[in-house]
């Protein structure tokens, strides 16, 4: 969908609804918290970030703020970037000039600042100081500072050249008394580029398309792997910038049959490491465990040209969203390559495959029945309620592989926000209401992970089995889960200031599930 030929109004009339979800939801109706959610989890969408971690992390808004609106480093630890942000509502339209931004380039040394963070009474700014010299002493000369600033107005060609003047530079701050030298980034989203990237992540014609995807392979470079099975198999390395258009073409509708969903492959800061290294990146086929990905089918033409339908990556998610957000250094660049294995099999082995591939990082409970046939069966009949509720089986499956607004609207609540569960949370509501409240607040993985050896798991009153059967409807499920919901607001209320809650209760009856 091209934006070019758009008004500025039209392009905030777009984006409008979804910010006041977001607004509804967390801000009372604030438009102006709406929109520094909402943009805050566009554009960090590659790191995984969830309303509860966007909310966690723009906390520091307010009173003695030094400018910034948010705050987010990355959990892995040799991940050294401080991303600040900064976000502007204005009406659409709006002309945003370069005095417009000039406060915020100075954040970095303002919260470096001890005197000035001592003077403060923004708790928030506090903790950002203790993190961010912390990490200055560990290592400044690898830490970045990567200033994001965003605005719904449109900003001026002045403001733009200011904005590629400051887009890399290195300045000197203070650290214990001792300057020290800091690298320091810029980037800036104005309306269009903030409606051109969420068309680019929400909207499709159809969610449910097939992948298909096409790779040029190199003579050599491939081979059928022989099988005595029926589930053709090719092993190949391929350019990474074949499975970075694969992403682009698709975004996050590629990990369907993940496990985990879109929000459990976040960017990995070692293999983005590697890929930034000019030495390592042309080792990365040997460093990096690669790509498996299942189809419906392949074939490769006489011209080495491979056609995939329906792609879909199982394993190496994470490589494949880290090559996405690290595409600048390495796209043009025929020497960094990614080793993949595609299998051609049946849907009722795909999930058999992407378990058995998926055990190198850890699943949150609910990843272990992602792509169960019981789970996918509730969803198509939430959807098919009167009215509707979208039942949300992967992690970050509302958000990141629905459609945009068009596909969620008939989700949309009259009294505000969309009618959406997760499976953890009916998860935990089902077993509460069937007697098990204890077990619902502390022990709901080891009842999702079927697998597990832990001993309550496997007792016959407290089985996934015996609740998720072929009688278990999502009629049965949608009392226990909206009244669990509407506990869970009325307790956030009265403790205001507690940012992660877990409720389980004992309620009477609901054992019988036939």
């Amino acid at each position: 969908m091209s934006t070019r030929r758009q008004s500025s109004q039209d392009r905030y009339d777009h984006i409008l609804p979804f910010i006041e979800d977001v607004a509804n939801q967390h801000y009372g109706g604030n438009h102006d918290k709406g929109f520094r959610h909402w943009a805050f989890s566009l554009i960090f969408v590659s790191h995984g970030v969830q309303d509860t971690d966007v909310i966690e992390c723009t906390a520091i808004d307010g009173a003695d703020d030094f400018e910034i609106d948010g705050w987010f480093i990355p959990e892995a630890d040799d991940d050294r970037v401080v991303h600040l942000f900064q976000s502007k509502r204005r009406q659409a339209g709006t002309t945003m000039g370069a005095s417009d931004l000039a406060a915020f380039l100075n954040a970095p040394s303002r919260i470096a600042n001890a005197n000035e963070v001592a003077a403060s009474h923004n708790e928030e700014t506090k903790n950002l100081h203790d993190r961010f010299l912390r990490i200055l002493r560990e290592d400044a000369a690898g830490c970045t500072v990567n200033l994001v600033w965003v605005t719904s107005g449109t900003l001026s060609p002045s403001a733009r050249r200011h904005v590629v003047e400051n887009s890399s530079k290195n300045i000197t701050i203070q650290v214990d008394g001792d300057p020290v030298e800091l690298k320091v980034t810029l980037e800036c989203w104005d309306l269009q580029d903030l409606h051109q990237e969420h068309i680019t992540q929400q909207e499709s014609d159809d969610a449910t398309a097939k992948c298909d995807v096409e790779f040029q392979l190199q003579p050599g470079a491939y081979h059928q792997i022989p099988s005595n099975t029926d589930y053709r198999t090719l092993a190949m390395t391929v350019a990474a910038k074949q499975i970075i258009d694969a992403f682009a073409k698709h975004r996050f509708k590629i990990f369907r049959r993940n496990p985990r969903g879109p929000l459990g492959n976040k960017v990995s800061a070692q293999i983005k490491q590697t890929l930034l290294d000019q030495t390592n990146r042309r080792r990365f086929h040997l460093l990096n465990n690669g790509i498996t990905a299942i189809c419906d089918s392949w074939r490769v033409d006489e011209g080495d040209k491979l056609f995939i339908q329906n792609f879909q990556v199982i394993n190496g998610c994470q490589t494949t969203v880290t090559l996405w957000d690290a595409r600048a250094a390495v796209q043009d660049s025929s020497e960094v390559l990614v080793t993949v294995k595609l299998a051609e099999c049946p849907e009722h082995f795909a999930s058999t495959i992407a378990k058995a591939t998926n055990t190198q990082s850890s699943l949150k409970a609910e990843d272990f029945t992602s792509n169960e046939p019981v789970q996918l069966r509730l969803q198509k009949e939430f959807s098919a309620m009167n009215p509707a509720w979208f039942y949300e089986v992967k992690r970050g499956e509302w958000s990141k592989m629905l459609g945009g607004q068009r596909e969620k609207g008939v989700y949309r609540d009259p009294e505000g926000g969309y009618r959406k569960l997760t499976s953890k949370e009916v998860a935990q509501a089902l077993v509460a209401f069937a007697g098990f409240p204890g077990e619902a607040k502390d022990r709901i993985r080891n009842f999702l992970n079927k697998d597990s050896l832990s001993s309550i798991a496997r007792e016959e009153e407290f089985s996934y089995n015996r609740f998720y059967n072929e009688k278990l409807s999502a009629k049965q499920l949608l009392l226990p889960a909206t009244i669990q919901r509407k506990v869970w607001k009325q307790v956030s209320k009265t403790r205001p200031k507690t940012r992660t809650l877990k409720v389980g209760w004992i309620t009477p009856g609901f054992t019988s599930f036939g």
